[in-house]
């Protein structure tokens, strides 16, 4: 039997994405998300399908001030690309999120600076980086994630 090893915090996750007080009027940010989706991601103890719908199940509980879009490694750019664009509307991050299987190499580093750059295009509002991975990375993604928080710091 499979355990959910992500559910738990993946709903953390969606626990602090939902703290602070702001008008549902306000246009919050955005909410970028990167699944890794790299070949290792097959074999974490819990199923893929399973950790896909944790996600949604998560993105559910976003205020809908919020954009949501959705990357995903690949190995033709050696990092990220947006598979579903920002939208209020979660309907086709869910389309997209189906069809979206393990395989391939790991772009940690890259894919937090692409995410990084999705957010600044929108300067104003709260933003959010949820990153979906097992982990296995590069010594080079220690870097990467030092450069994101200094850039998304201000």
């Amino acid at each position: 039997m499979q355990k959910p090893y992500f559910i738990l915090p993946l709903l953390m996750i969606a626990w602090l994405l939902l703290t602070g007080a702001a008008s549902e009027e306000q246009e919050r940010g955005r909410v970028a998300v990167i699944l890794d989706s790299s070949g290792s991601m097959g074999g974490t103890g819990t199923d893929f399908r399973d950790i896909k719908q944790s996600l949604f199940d998560a993105l559910l509980l976003v205020p809908d001030t919020y954009e949501s879009g959705l990357r995903v490694f690949d190995e033709m750019i050696s990092g990220s690309r947006l598979v579903s664009p920002y939208s209020h509307d979660l309907t086709p991050l869910h389309r997209v999120l189906s069809d979206i299987q393990p395989g391939g190499a790991t772009y940690i580093g890259q894919s937090l600076l692409d995410a990084a750059n999705d957010l600044l295009e929108k300067p104003d509002g709260e933003h959010r980086l949820l990153f979906i991975t097992d982990g296995e990375g590069h010594e080079s993604d220690i870097e990467a994630a030092r450069e994101v928080k200094n850039r998304l710091a201000g």
